[in-house]
């Protein structure tokens, strides 16, 4: 079930990062359209970035999940013991017991 679950959550990220992708370059589209730089709005600029940083986290999100969810998918060895594997490295990496994020 695990690598089913990361794999899902990977690719909501990915689809997640085309959105603010998307409406980054619409906003962008929009403000040149308007012919106001080098003086566009700081509010309208800052928009733009956030959707733009939004979308790369999502991206890296989604590239890690997915990458996992394979591993786990076609890795050798029994669930249980990669499992295992798993948990001590998010213990060891101070993130939680067995909790990615």
């Amino acid at each position: 079930v695990l690598p089913y679950v990361l794999g899902g959550v990977g690719v909501l990220a990915l689809g997640g990062a085309g959105v603010f992708w998307y409406r980054a370059e619409a906003g962008r589209s929009t403000l040149e359209d308007a012919h106001c730089s080098p003086n566009c709005a700081g509010s309208d600029v800052s928009a733009i970035k956030r959707d733009r940083l939004v979308g790369d986290i999502f991206l890296g999100a989604g590239v890690v999940l997915v990458g996992l969810a394979a591993y786990f998918l076609i890795a050798p060895g029994k669930p249980e013991a990669k499992l295992a594997a798993w948990e001590t490295w998010t213990r060891s990496a101070n993130l939680g017991a067995g909790v990615p994020f």
